[in-house]
């Protein structure tokens, strides 16, 4: 945490390191929540383990031409729109503070984000949970969607079955 919550001190690599470590360790992979951790199975030492082993030269390869940005997604999807583009759009839920945003993501820039997907150029996919406003604007803009059940889990006793829905423009 002493890395994530003082970047000033650190070079990219350090920091990079730092939100890869928290991701894996951190409870439901918040960074700046609780760390994982298990009494008996040591399954957070496997889950780390396996994600160090995963993270191969074909997966340097892979992003190799990819860009990361650390600003709003607003201004990235903006700059970027072209017929060409595409915008894989999984925004924070509503109300959700994960710890890694500045602040919460509210009603307001739900609907500012689902007008800016209304004028795009490029085509999107957008996940998210069902929410009356994606409906509307699902209809106004003939946006199909595809319905996935999946089961939620934080432990295995406070299992849910929870609905998301895979929306797009084209």
């Amino acid at each position: 945490g002493w890395v994530y919550d003082n970047p000033l001190y650190f070079d990219n690599v350090e920091r990079a390191w730092a939100v890869w470590a928290l991701s894996k360790m951190g409870f439901a992979s918040k960074l700046n929540g609780t760390f994982g951790y298990d009494r008996e199975k040591n399954s957070i030492c496997k889950k780390i383990t396996n994600a160090k082993e995963l993270f191969t030269e074909e997966l340097s390869k892979r992003l190799e031409n990819t860009q990361i940005e650390c600003t709003s997604a607003f201004k990235v999807i903006e700059s970027r729109d072209s017929v060409n583009a595409f915008h894989f759009v999984d925004p924070p839920y509503i109300n959700s503070d994960c710890g890694h945003y500045s602040d919460t993501f509210n009603l307001s820039d739900f609907e500012r984000l689902l007008e800016l997907l209304s004028n795009l150029k490029g085509k999107f996919i957008l996940t998210m949970f069902p929410h009356e406003v994606l409906s509307e604007f699902s209809l106004k803009n003939d946006w199909r969607t595809i319905e996935v059940e999946r089961t939620i889990s934080a432990s295995k006793t406070s299992r849910r079955r929870q609905i998301e829905l895979i929306v797009r423009n084209y």
